[in-house]
């Protein structure tokens, strides 16, 4: 009975000591979570940053010196990016060829930017203030005249399309009278001329003085008057030796410090591209129209030099103010006084737009 009693004792022993042993040990909660063996990606990280590419477009040719303002312009955004923005100018109207199509084409998205001076074809009336004939500008950089205007009168910010924004401007030199073989110095001297310009107003101008007024594009200028479609041009020197017309222009009217009108050229962009960026890199290119505005005024005191001295031997006739004042009597019924007309029309302030300016006009005088 005892070996009986001795044997099961032992057999006790024998299956509590595992389970003793297993008490002793981690006492860690078992980890029954099921093993992910899915192959780890060890592909490195590519880290680059986009690089967007802005396509501008400059209809002036490649060698000129706007051209090489924006190209000033592009290669100051591309270091201020780090890269980020790839600067791609188009220049000598090869996207778009003139200033219409650049309005058009940006609006639409066929560029990012686009080098563009103001005009009515494009619906505006009261931002053509600035472009008047003989408003008596005492000189050319007036461009905070224009955004203070902008400002001031809401119906200019108004006529620009919901898809562009203003990026920078300049005011464009004062345009003069160029001939082929005729002294300017009344209006009667024009009449019978054909005259061609860039813009509404000095067309409206030359045909108010009897002359056949045309509205050429730019890169048509040359061209028209080498093959006698044309006998002069009423635009300024920088353009004129730009595109390779004072070859022909050996006569200079020059109507004083704002010569006949004076228009903005502006850096437009299309408003979505825009808004598809970072903000730290719209930041740059709104800090970039004060660039573009250095730079171009910059390479236009170049372009004037290099004009004048392609017409150092023409001849020049720089009118006296009261000479000024015949022209400007002349236009001011039906070129200004329309202008307001037409405004009141539209139902926008072009009276008060017009006391305004003048007013400006004598301050700073």
């Amino acid at each position: 009975m005892k070996k009986i009693l001795l044997m099961g004792l032992l057999i006790l022993a024998l299956v509590a000591l595992p389970l003793c042993a297993a008490c002793d040990g981690d006492d860690t909660p078992v980890d029954d979570t099921p093993v992910d063996d899915t192959p780890v990606d060890d592909t490195p990280v590519d880290d680059t940053p986009e690089v967007i590419t802005v396509t501008v477009n400059d209809h002036n040719p490649a060698e000129s010196t706007v051209a090489a303002a924006w190209d000033d312009w592009g290669t100051w955004v591309e270091e201020q990016s780090d890269g980020r923005l790839d600067i791609n100018i188009i220049h000598g109207g090869a996207l778009l060829a003139n200033d219409a199509e650049a309005y058009q084409g940006t609006k639409d998205g066929v560029c990012d930017i686009a080098h563009y001076v103001i005009d009515s074809e494009q619906g505006f009336l009261m931002g053509l203030v600035m472009s008047l004939p003989f408003m008596g500008w005492p000189d050319q950089h007036v461009e905070d005249t224009y955004m203070s205007l902008l400002d001031e009168f809401p119906g200019m910010a108004a006529e620009w399309d919901d898809n562009l924004m203003v990026l920078s401007l300049m005011i464009m030199p004062p345009t003069q009278v160029h001939t082929i073989d005729t002294v300017v110095v009344t209006p009667a001297d024009v009449d019978g001329l054909r005259l061609m310009s860039s813009e509404t107003m000095t067309v409206m101008a030359l045909e108010e003085a009897g002359a056949t007024a045309s509205d050429i594009p730019i890169p048509e200028m040359t061209p028209s008057l080498m093959t006698g479609l044309v006998d002069g041009v009423v635009n300024h020197f920088p353009v004129c030796g730009i595109f390779g017309a004072l070859e022909a222009l050996e006569y200079h009217t020059i109507f004083g410090g704002s010569g006949v009108n004076m228009t903005p050229m502006f850096a437009i962009m299309n408003k979505d591209f825009f808004n598809g960026l970072d903000a730290d890199l719209q930041q740059i290119l709104l800090d970039s129209g004060a660039m573009w505005t250095d730079y171009q005024t910059s390479y236009d005191i170049l372009s004037m030099d290099n004009a004048m001295a392609m017409c150092a031997d023409h001849t020049f006739t720089e009118l006296t103010p009261a000479q000024i004042s015949v022209w400007r009597d002349l236009v001011k019924a039906p070129i200004h006084d329309k202008w307001i007309a037409d405004c009141a029309a539209a139902g926008v302030p072009g009276q008060a737009l017009y006391d305004r300016t003048l007013a400006i006009i004598a301050d700073m005088s």
